[in-house]
């Protein structure tokens, strides 16, 4: 399963890359899901954009096409242990990272982002990177 990071979402709302919208559509939607995490984060920057309702109805239909998953207790320890890991390392990640990261290891998934240098912290985090013509994989082990 492969989990969106929040600016793969956007990049795939504004058309960014086009690599990254072929990809998508290559990829059974069975296959994807987005983190209800990414939902906040995609809702904060709608609120507070100069065209809220527009933008609340572009991320709309975007997540229209996807599952969402909520973030459990099971996510939450994991990520807890994401987080300590990393600060015991002098590597911290933004806390929502920390927390989608988390949930991916938690269930096995594979974080797609553009942000690999934050994500590429995180041990056994498995990360793709879809805005290259070329898929970026890095297992992470």
């Amino acid at each position: 399963m492969y989990v969106l990071d929040t600016n793969i979402c956007i990049y795939a709302m504004k058309g960014t890359y086009p690599c990254l919208n072929k990809k998508l559509m290559s990829i059974d939607l069975d296959d994807i899901c987005i983190s209800s995490i990414t939902v906040s984060e995609l809702e904060y920057g709608a609120e507070k954009s100069n065209w809220k309702a527009r933008s609340r109805e572009i991320m709309r239909m975007f997540l229209s096409n996807y599952m969402i998953v909520s973030f459990t207790e099971k996510d939450a320890i994991a990520s807890g242990r994401v987080r300590a890991n990393l600060a015991a390392k002098g590597t911290p990640i933004g806390l929502y990272d920390v927390m989608i990261a988390g949930q991916a290891i938690a269930r096995d998934w594979t974080v797609v982002t553009h942000n690999t240098k934050e994500f590429v912290r995180v041990p056994g985090l498995r990360i793709e990177d879809w805005t290259e013509p070329t898929t970026v994989i890095n297992l992470n082990t």
